[in-house]
């Protein structure tokens, strides 16, 4: 078996995992509100909710467990989190030579994107949806661009109050403290 076909060596309840488990499915759950839409497109969006949810991940854990901690963390999460997303959308016949250059382009994809979320100053901005200092603003100029949408204000609003919803719910700060101590 692939050691990518298994979320980890830890049992299934560890914080790790559940942590995983909830950026997977919290990155479904907000990806769906763009269907229907061509499946390569759909495919992208959640590509980027996930970068997204675990770069929130990452600011958590660098203010929970300080800068050794959340690289750590993010070390251990990034594998899990494209072996999620590998099992959920990829024909299982794909060698593991595939897997591993796939898992190369993901972290890579993530590195870009951390680059890019870091640079937001703010979180949210009431008076500009399509302010791309702004977090979630940035997301969802991010996610316009995925979907070959026009950055319309409605649109981006949309992204942000799902997102931002999605957020308040994953309770990331309880789920990092938990799966910092498992480091």
């Amino acid at each position: 078996m692939s050691n990518f076909s298994k979320l980890s060596e830890q049992d299934e309840e560890s914080g790790i995992n559940y942590l995983v488990a909830v950026i997977f499915s919290s990155s479904v759950d907000s990806a769906e509100i763009l269907k229907p839409m061509p499946s390569d497109r759909w495919l992208q969006a959640l590509l980027e909710f996930i970068h997204f949810h675990i770069h929130l991940m990452s600011r958590v854990s660098l203010n929970r467990l300080g800068d050794e901690g959340r690289r750590k963390l993010h070390s251990k999460v990034v594998p899990h989190v494209f072996s999620q997303v590998m099992d959920a959308t990829v024909k299982a016949s794909i060698s593991e030579k595939e897997r591993i250059d796939a898992l190369e382009i993901f972290r890579a994809s993530n590195h870009d994107r951390e680059n890019i979320y870091s640079r937001c100053t703010k979180f949210v901005s009431a008076e500009n949806p399509l302010d791309g200092s702004a977090l979630f603003s940035r997301l969802a100029l991010m996610i316009a661009d995925v979907c070959v949408l026009p950055h319309d204000e409605t649109f981006a609003k949309g992204v942000i109050g799902i997102s931002y919803k999605t957020y308040r719910e994953m309770n990331l700060v309880t789920l990092v403290e938990e799966a910092g101590r498992e480091l």
